[in-house]
């Protein structure tokens, strides 16, 4: 199959924000973090009614959920934010992607690569996150609004899954 696939698409702070929300949400730790965390809550919230309402303790329940909050609103939030002002990262970006390689231009570069640079995809509502395979938290992003049909969307899914091992 010889299929070739074109678009173009500019990320936003707010693709950043939103992909990386997306990217927390499919890591393993990420849960495991959520979890603890609410166990430590309700563990506090116990230790609260038995022992009465001290300081610590307030302290203590409110200061896990708010780490939750920072983990995954004001992290994100800053990464968006730092990008968003790097024009390297928010200039328009022209994706020509074939069975055999996939090559990115913009105005600061041209990009030539094969489809082994990825180790894994991450399939969100509204991004795909096509993980490093040298680095397990780097990820390069592709906002769905790019194909402009219903089958563009469709041809890039089936190259992305022929292609990469772990969908």
């Amino acid at each position: 199959m010889n299929t070739s696939i074109e678009f173009e698409f500019e990320l936003t702070s707010q693709d950043y924000r939103k992909a990386i929300r997306d990217f927390y949400l499919h890591q393993m730790r990420t849960w495991v973090i959520i979890v603890v965390t609410g166990a430590l809550c309700l563990l506090g919230i116990l230790f609260v009614s038995d022992f009465g309402l001290s300081a610590e303790g307030l302290f203590l329940v409110l200061l896990l959920p708010l780490s939750l909050v920072l983990y995954f609103v004001y992290s994100p939030y800053q990464m968006g934010r730092r990008a968003s002002r790097n024009e390297r990262f928010t200039t328009m970006r022209r994706w020509v992607v074939t069975e055999r390689e996939i090559k990115v231009t913009s105005k600061f570069s041209e990009s030539k690569f094969d489809w082994g640079v990825f180790m894994a995809v991450i399939e969100s509502k509204e991004y795909y996150l096509l993980r490093s395979s040298t680095n397990k938290n780097l990820f390069t992003i592709i906002p769905k609004r790019v194909f402009g049909t219903r089958q563009m969307a469709e041809e890039f899914r089936c190259l992305v899954i022929r292609n990469i091992e772990k969908v």
